[in-house]
């Protein structure tokens, strides 16, 4: 019950520091803001020890232990990395990391696993997963493997905003320059 209410409290302190309008803005793809972690574990005291270990990082927390509830509060704006147990009671993490895939808000991702199989180990890095971390957890490795999973959502974040500039640009061409884009991207000569 205690940890229960823990878990409430760390829950309410990060939802509400995330709408106080002092702290950082949510524009998470620019240098010096604040990452976010959303962690999902239907395991109250191994979501409260991964809090527990992340808390290192200066980093927003954002626990849940409900998948429904997750999937309908997840905010791909504001997430640069999402913890998830692979066995959840409503779903197997990758179910979840797959509708994230399809909403088109994929955030880079560490999947926790108290008895991690090779071939889910397989589906979960072809899927995109930063790393798949055996329980008990290595504080360190759990520590590293969101700092990388920071690094890669940078990177997406970067190459998301170059691929929307891009396509911005392109849909301001005149249907001439387009005919030239085309003949250019094929090989032709521009003159």
């Amino acid at each position: 019950l205690a940890t229960t209410h823990h878990l409430a409290s760390i829950e309410n302190a990060e939802l509400a520091s995330a709408d106080n309008p002092e702290e950082p803005s949510a524009d998470l793809s620019s240098p010096g803001k604040v990452n976010a972690v959303y962690m999902l574990d239907a395991d109250e005291r191994q979501l409260s020890l991964a809090t527990e270990i992340l808390r290192t990082l200066a980093c927003q927390l954002v626990p849940f232990m409900d998948t429904i509830r997750f999937l309908a509060e997840f905010d791909g704006e504001r997430a640069n990395c999402l913890v998830l147990n692979d066995r959840l009671p409503n779903m197997m993490g990758l179910e979840v990391v797959r509708q994230l895939q399809q909403r088109g808000v994929p955030p880079a991702f560490v999947v926790v696993s108290a008895r991690p199989s090779t071939r889910g180990t397989v589906a979960y890095m072809r899927a995109g997963a930063v790393n798949v971390l055996e329980q008990p957890l290595d504080p360190q490795e759990l520590i590293d493997s969101v700092s990388s999973a920071f690094e890669l959502d940078q990177v997406q974040r970067t190459q998301a905003q170059y691929r929307s500039k891009l396509c911005s640009r392109i849909a301001e061409l005149t249907p001439r320059e387009l005919q030239i884009l085309r003949m250019v991207l094929n090989g032709s000569k521009s003159k």
